[in-house]
């Protein structure tokens, strides 16, 4: 296998987000960080584990992005939602951070749900065609991953001079988790989103840390992790 074909391979769509640079509206389809913007008639605001109420956290609109993953075909809104508590709980992250899922915009209805930990602003979508796995990731395709290994022994290349381009440290929808340090991969679940830290949005998870979100479309189940410098 040539470096070439690995590269079509390897290679993955993805949409990422830019914080803010447009005039907000809150309209439908106008995806947002740091707030949560629609709802369902009679949803409040999710608590977490301990009974504490989460903190809104995004609002992604998938229905008529550019790109949208398989697995999350069929799902137009994703709002998201975390507890101030998250941190010291990764190995039950789901306790503490709350997806939901909505398969139409019919019946929402507009909330204003905001954020006392980050500042809220509109996310304008842009796609990209060439997002790659970060090479020590758990879920890099072995066979892949072996091909490599042989070009790196045989040829003297080196995966991020000759083959990885972009792997994307931002909001984004698809595409491959950016991992910090590598992990977090479940088996069953297909990455789905990440929301990052976020300058403009004065979101600092940690230490410029991130937070992946995995899907399994056959249970409609979510799993979450998280990392850091």
């Amino acid at each position: 296998m040539t470096v070439n074909e690995i590269k079509e391979k390897l290679a993955k769509k993805a949409v990422v987000f830019q914080t803010g640079g447009i005039r907000p509206t809150k309209a439908l389809l106008e995806s947002w960080i740091g707030c949560v913007c629609w709802r369902m008639p009679g949803e409040e605001l999710p608590v977490d584990k301990d009974g504490k109420a989460m903190q809104p956290m995004a609002t992604f609109f998938i229905k008529d992005l550019l790109y949208v993953p398989r697995h999350l075909q069929g799902i137009e809104l994703i709002t998201v939602f975390m507890s101030e508590d998250v941190c010291g709980h990764r190995e039950c992250a789901e306790e503490y951070l709350c997806v939901r899922t909505y398969n139409t915009l019919e019946g929402l209805e507009p909330c204003d749900w905001n954020s006392s930990i980050m500042k809220a602003f509109p996310l304008v979508p842009k796609l990209v065609e060439n997002e790659y796995p970060i090479w020590d990731d758990e879920g890099f395709p072995v066979e892949l991953f072996e091909e490599i290994l042989r070009l790196e022994e045989e040829e003297d290349i080196e995966y991020y001079e000759d083959i990885a381009e972009e792997n994307y440290h931002m909001h984004k929808v698809g595409g491959y988790p950016a991992f910090i340090q590598a992990g977090g991969c479940f088996e069953g679940y297909e990455f789905a989103f990440q929301i990052s830290s976020d300058e403009k949005a004065r979101f600092n998870f940690v230490d410029s840390g991130q937070i992946y979100f995995f899907y399994n479309k056959e249970t409609q189940d979510w799993k979450m992790y998280y990392d850091f410098y």
